[in-house]
């Protein structure tokens, strides 16, 4: 090698690792540090997840309250997340997240205090779930729109991946570790762990400067608050991608609900495995979203966004119905991990055209309309899939989920509406955007 082509000598005297995240957006402080904080605070959410479904299983032998919980979190936010929206585009980011954070830590304390204390009861659980879903929509838009805004232009795709990579990371883990806490200590220490996680993001919305620099508020519009709620609705109305692509969410959202949501009746009345096996089947999907995520720059440059995107739900499906034959917690896992590896390519590639589609003044209300559109399929096909099983079986929902979301793979194929990236000098510098926290 030349000496023209050889690196400068301060390059060359640093370990292998700093070399590696050089130009990687782990290498600016405040991204580095609000992500660590949001994978741990994403374990908590993973934990508590797990001690919810299964502390609700014995409590009552019935699917439908099961699958309600999934409702629940996600219901609120179908009346909040648009005003949210609004309001993550006309003021201060980080107090909206300040506050929706320490909201989500008072309810999990107080859900692991009523638990300790033997007060839990199946409405408690649902009233919980509710309150923490109104804690996601009030900080899904800011947290969305703030985080790419803490790195360089050049690394806002690598930025919004490694977001992504980081809510799967802790499906992956966080289950499992949720089962071991579950058998070893109880609901109550799985509730307190989920409470105490949201600190280490209060603590780093709260004290890095760069945060509190990005996330400073807008020059305020003259708009009024509903006005400005009823130009985002007019403006995604009138916007064919946007609309078509949130249809296609809708429409796999509400099949994909009757899996996710019953994992915990599946591994229970199906395989009969304990609170450790229903961790292992969540941790096998998040794995498998996990690749999903790893793979996907690779697949963009192979197909185009609307076949990717039906491709990607016919493989959720195909997993799906495996998962609902199969006898063995072993087997069971391996196709959830098939199916997850469907799962974040559909989110992916859809936010990510949202993203492009939608000018700066309006995003973070389109985004939260986007958001609206599957948190509302999602909590009733969770409700619809948990009725199913309580009347025909649980493996008859999720064969009739998974059938519904090979549907709707072949009516998103049949979208012409939804735009390509070809062409797009943006395109290169947008790519996953997470999986709403509530898509449980």
């Amino acid at each position: 090698m030349s000496s023209a082509s050889a690196p400068p000598a301060d390059v060359r005297r640093r370990p292998a690792i700093a070399r590696l995240f050089a130009n990687h957006p782990l290498s600016v402080p405040a991204f580095r540090a609000l992500w660590l904080a949001a994978v741990f605070s994403n374990f908590g959410t993973w934990i508590q997840d797990v001690a919810e479904s299964w502390t609700m299983m014995s409590l009552t032998r019935d699917p439908l309250p099961v699958a309600a919980l999934a409702t629940a979190v996600t219901l609120p936010m179908f009346g909040l997340l648009v005003p949210a929206g609004v309001l993550a585009d006309r003021f201060d980011r980080r107090v909206l997240l300040i506050i929706g954070q320490s909201w989500m830590t008072a309810v999990a304390l107080m859900l692991s205090i009523a638990t300790y204390c033997h007060l839990t009861t199946p409405w408690l659980l649902l009233s919980s779930s509710a309150a923490l879903g109104i804690g996601n929509a009030l900080t899904g838009p800011s947290w969305q729109s703030l985080v790419p805004e803490l790195v360089p232009r050049a690394q806002t795709a690598d930025a919004v991946m490694m977001n992504s990579v980081g809510f799967n990371l802790a499906r992956a883990g966080g289950p499992a570790i949720g089962g071991l806490v579950l058998a070893a200590a109880g609901p109550a220490v799985a509730f307190f762990l989920n409470a105490a996680s949201f600190l280490a993001v209060l603590f780093v919305v709260g004290t890095y400067p760069a945060v509190k620099k990005a996330a400073a508020a807008r020059k305020p519009r003259r708009e009024s608050l509903v006005r400005a709620l009823v130009t985002a609705v007019g403006y995604v109305r009138r916007s064919g991608s946007i609309s078509t692509m949130c249809v296609s969410v809708a429409f796999f959202g509400f099949f994909a609900a009757m899996l996710l949501p019953l994992l915990a009746v599946y591994a229970r009345t199906c395989l009969a495995a304990g609170p450790r096996g229903y961790g292992v089947l969540v941790g096998g999907f998040g794995s498998g979203a996990v690749v999903g995520a790893l793979f996907l720059r690779r697949l963009r440059a192979l197909v185009c966004p609307r076949a990717l995107v039906a491709c990607a739900m016919a493989v959720y499906g195909g997993g799906a119905i495996a998962v609902a034959g199969t006898h063995t917690l072993l087997h069971a896992a391996a196709f959830l991990f098939v199916a997850g590896t469907g799962w974040i390519p559909v989110f992916a590639t859809l936010n990510a055209l949202v993203q492009l589609s939608a000018p700066g003044w309006v995003k973070s209300r389109v985004l939260s309309i986007y958001q609206m559109a599957f948190n509302l399929s999602w909590s009733a096909g969770a409700a619809v899939g948990g009725t199913i099983a309580g009347r025909a079986g649980t493996r008859e929902a999720i064969v009739v989920g998974a059938l519904g979301t090979m549907a709707a793979g072949l009516a998103t194929w049949r979208m012409h509406r939804i735009p390509s990236y070809e062409g797009d000098p943006l395109a290169q510098e947008v790519l996953e955007t997470p999986v709403p926290v509530s898509a449980r």
